[in-house]
């Protein structure tokens, strides 16, 4: 007897393993259950293309799942009973496979600066002025790639050209995961006396 329907979770490292026990919903025998195993069907290689020939994986106890699997929402699961005289029966689920592991995000040093060593035609509100400038974000995922948002930027600069500028930025990865904080990067612009 299968479960329903199983939902997994990636881990950090962007995989996650079922046992057959997970699968099992109350399989018994008349005598004596002696093994359960599980399989799935293996359509991706392990850079997430598509196979040629698409196969079925071998009997095991336990299945893993890794980040090429959210491509295929769900994984048809097959489970083997078998009993102590050789006997075996036999059932399929569905697992969902999903990535709540959230991204994370690592802003540019915080800079200072003096105001006369600024370079030209720097433009605090550009946003690709200042990254050409002072850097970019460095984001990541335990799936595949992120990418970065950033905020526009608050600048407080006085007249005198002396004063701070706060970039924020928020990582987001293919599942729709977003970072849990923004990342913030300080540049500071000093008097040059």
């Amino acid at each position: 007897i299968c479960d329903d329907k199983i939902n997994i979770s990636l881990n950090e490292a962007g995989y996650a393993q079922l046992r057959a026990e997970d699968v099992d919903e109350g399989s018994k025998d008349n005598c004596k259950l002696a093994k359960l195993h599980i399989r799935r069907p293996i359509t991706l290689d392990e850079n997430c293309n598509p196979l040629d020939t698409p196969r079925v994986s071998r009997w095991d106890s336990i299945l893993t799942f890794t980040c090429c699997d959210l491509a295929l929402g769900y994984v048809k699961v097959e489970l083997r009973a078998t009993d102590a005289a050789g006997n075996a029966d036999y059932c399929w689920t569905t697992v969902w496979i999903e990535d709540k592991m959230k991204p994370w995000c690592r802003a540019p040093k915080d800079t200072t600066v003096y105001c006369d060593r600024l370079p030209k035609g720097v433009d605090f509100k550009n946003r690709s002025t200042i990254a050409r400038y002072f850097g970019a974000p460095q984001v990541g995922d335990n799936c595949f790639k992120a990418e970065w948002i950033e905020f526009d930027p608050v600048v407080k600069i006085n007249n005198c050209g002396v004063g701070t500028v706060k970039r924020k930025f928020l990582a987001r990865d293919e599942s729709g995961n977003q970072s849990p904080d923004t990342c913030v990067q300080w540049i500071t612009i000093v008097p040059a006396h």
